[in-house]
């Protein structure tokens, strides 16, 4: 019986000996990170139009020549089916000038392109394009 208590107490004293704090997520210095890191990343990303992008087109007070406008004062555009849709070929269509391939381009670019072609019937026209199904894809 002594035996066992003395077995029993030698393997306490073992285990209880055996701790001591451990200091795993506390560092002996300031951790530094590279600048390196984080120069290959662009922080100016601009969406580029793609396929099946749902689009809206708006021309300051034009609204014959806008899909879904994007200037008044509720933006409803998205619910009534007020945009235009890119095709599998990354074209769509633009009012009073017909298909136009819109795929890779930005939403600014794509409007400075569509107030180049309004210019010629349109005096400094103001033109808007927003993307209304953004959709972040990892």
């Amino acid at each position: 019986m002594i035996q066992k208590l003395i077995f029993f107490l030698a393997i306490c004293c073992l285990f209880l000996g055996s701790c001591s704090p451990q200091n795993l997520f506390k560092s002996k210095g300031i951790a530094t990170v590279p600048d390196s890191l984080f120069t290959h990343y662009s922080t100016s990303f601009e969406h580029k139009i793609r396929v099946d992008d749902k689009l809206t087109i708006s021309i300051w007070n034009h609204d014959d020549l806008s899909v879904g406008s994007t200037f008044g004062i509720y933006n409803s555009n998205e619910v009534y089916g007020k945009w235009v849709l890119v095709d599998k070929s990354g074209n769509t269509i633009v009012p009073a000038f017909g298909k136009m391939h819109v795929a890779g381009l930005t939403a600014g670019q794509l409007a400075d392109s569509i107030a180049g072609m309004f210019a010629r019937q349109i005096v400094n026209p103001i033109v808007t394009v927003k993307i209304l199904n953004r959709q972040v894809t990892v």
